[in-house]
């Protein structure tokens, strides 16, 4: 080692590399090559690239996505709770409850399904068959009591 005085008296030793046989001391795995000992072969060949985790850019990109991806299924979810779907159902319709004035059964439906209709417009027509047989039998029975009036 080279032993070299400062300006105040006091000596100071030089840097300078430790000697070969301290060099070759450290394993070929941690030791870095030195300039002059870098191969042709490692010159040519791209320098390795760091894997994606340790790269920033990469990292800030990727948490970008995932945050607007869940940012935009939370947005679709909040809009589709609030609406009904079936594939072949009515969900919602205008119902109107119909009370017949006579009972008996339909012979004949005079309007379409979902077809618009007026008041007082005709909608069924009824098996008169019942009500003859109902007016047959309330005329017999007026004709049979001894004190009616003619």
């Amino acid at each position: 080692m080279n032993e070299r005085e400062d300006g105040n008296g006091a000596s100071v030793v030089a840097d300078q590399a430790p000697p070969r046989e301290q060099r070759e001391a450290v394993p070929p795995e941690y030791r870095q090559p030195a300039p002059h000992e870098v191969q042709e072969e490692d010159a040519d060949r791209p320098a390795a690239r760091r894997p994606f985790y340790k790269r920033p850019l990469v990292l800030i990109i990727g948490a970008l996505v995932i945050a607007a991806a869940v940012t935009v299924g939370i947005i679709w979810w909040l809009h589709a709770r609030q609406w009904e779907s079936t594939d072949d159902a009515f969900i919602d319709a205008d119902v109107t409850q119909v009370s017949p004035r006579l009972s008996g059964h339909v012979s004949k439906v005079l309007v379409n399904d979902n077809q618009e209709v007026q008041k007082d417009q005709e909608l069924v027509e009824l098996d008169p068959a019942d009500l003859e047989a109902k007016h047959a039998e309330t005329l017999a029975a007026v004709t049979a009591t001894p004190n009616s009036r003619r």
